[in-house]
């Protein structure tokens, strides 16, 4: 089973030097990784460089105003590096208004996504565990978007809002295609390397059945060229990549 690394974990490094921070990855031991933004490169650039230094790319977060300006652009430059999700990473959904709105675009989406070989989905923080309707956010963007929109689970995020990430991911079921691997301290609060937090990511992914991918993202107050190579021997060790 390969894990790629969400791109945001490096951004800071990235934002000066894209293609030197993707060879660090690579170097590292990583496979695959989501992006999150392409660093200016073409999408001929981006498939030599990730052919260059032996990565797949598992999707990219795109904000939902790309969704709605320029769906088709992205989704020619996605498939043609390989690409097979693109996310909504965040969006404003503190009314009932908002989240039809997600749920809409995602729909639209959906269909014409699907003529590049591509799907799109939906990434949580914790504010999609807020309810409305007494339904929490997220629960009513699964429910209501087609069968083949996903669900990007962040399973910090889940945990961060009270919610049990095991049970969860159970409860959304065939929904949830992609998994975020961000751990969480103990405070329940803070962000963690993949080996000194709370969460056991090998129950994760063996209670992510339906997923085709699992993704690690590294927040907080890191190093990023560090902590891309800790948390990629400790997926290394655990899963006995």
């Amino acid at each position: 089973m390969d894990i790629a690394l969400q791109l945001w974990s490096v951004h800071k490094l990235a934002q000066n030097d894209f293609c030197g921070t993707v060879q660090a990855v690579a170097e590292h031991g990583w496979n695959g990784v989501e992006f999150a933004g392409f660093g200016d490169l073409t999408s001929e650039e981006m498939a030599d460089l990730l052919s260059q230094n032996g990565l797949y790319a598992v999707g990219a977060h795109c904000d939902m105003a790309i969704f709605e300006e320029s769906l088709v652009e992205t989704l020619s430059y996605l498939k043609k590096v390989g690409a097979r999700y693109m996310i909504i990473p965040a969006a404003p959904c503190d009314t009932i208004e908002d989240v039809q709105k997600i749920v809409s675009v995602l729909n639209f989406a959906a269909p014409i996504a699907k003529q590049y070989g591509i799907k799109v989905g939906y990434h949580n923080h914790a504010s999609e565990f807020k309810k409305l309707d007494e339904k929490y956010i997220l629960d009513i963007i699964a429910e209501q978007t087609a069968d083949d929109v996903v669900i990007e689970l962040d399973v910090f995020w889940v945990k961060y809002a009270g919610v049990d990430p095991y049970e969860y991911i159970q409860k959304l079921g065939k929904k949830v295609e992609l998994v975020h691997l961000k751990q969480i301290a103990k405070d329940e609060k803070s962000d963690a390397l993949l080996s000194d937090g709370i969460l056991d990511m090998r129950d994760i992914v063996q209670t992510a059945k339906y997923a085709t991918h699992f993704i690690v993202e590294q927040e907080g107050d890191f190093p990023e060229l560090e902590s891309s190579k800790k948390n990629a021997e400790y997926v290394r060790e655990i899963f006995n990549r």
